[in-house]
């Protein structure tokens, strides 16, 4: 038998978000920063993720696959920048980027996280009917695909209401995805600037 979403996705943190009725046409606005994914959430230091990753399916911490560390844009030394979970057909992935400013505790930050189930129609309607009934409907409902949810969506933009927003989330298919673009950028200015770090 297949691998369905209902035997799998058990991982929407309950939310608050307003609801779309409160008035006419508004877009549904969702505090995504409070959303975590398989027990993770933008923001949270390396250590902090992978135990919170490990520890939601019941698995060592040092079972889960490490990303190989990259020539890093911003200082050395290099670090890891994702950590994986992997088990019939089910794929978390947890990307990282420098923390800016530096934090010596707690030098990586999650900017994204991605779940995703094999491709199927059934999968995809399944986890489409799920989404919306954690996170109500898409902020940016008058567009069909892929579904999107963020706070304070402009409900006049007609072609994506959450454009522009920093943090988001994102249901393609059958692949979720939660990120915060804020911690790139500070790396991208960090590294414009021209700063490095001391070690």
């Amino acid at each position: 038998m297949g691998i369905t979403v209902r035997k799998y996705i058990f991982l929407f943190a309950a939310i608050t978000y307003s609801s779309p009725f409160n008035q006419a046409n508004a877009a549904n606005s969702v505090d995504v920063n409070s959303i975590d994914i398989a027990g993770v959430k933008t923001g949270m230091g390396f250590e902090e993720a992978r135990v919170n990753l490990a520890r939601y399916y019941n698995i060592a911490p040092d079972t889960l696959i490490i990303g190989k560390p990259v020539n890093d844009p911003v200082g050395k030394p290099d670090l890891p920048t994702s950590v994986e979970y992997r088990k019939g057909g089910i794929v978390v992935r947890v990307g990282f980027v420098k923390r800016v400013p530096e934090d010596s505790r707690r030098p990586l930050v999650v900017n994204q996280i991605t779940y995703r189930l094999p491709f199927s129609k059934d999968n995809s309607e399944q986890m489409s009917k799920l989404a919306i009934e954690e996170y109500g409907e898409p902020s940016n409902a008058l567009n069909d695909l892929p579904m999107q949810w963020c706070e304070n969506p402009d409900p006049k933009d007609t072609l994506s209401a959450c454009r522009n927003k920093n943090a988001l989330i994102m249901l393609s298919g059958t692949t979720l995805t939660l990120y915060d673009l804020k911690w790139s950028h500070a790396v991208g200015k960090h590294r414009q600037k021209g700063a490095t770090y001391n070690n």
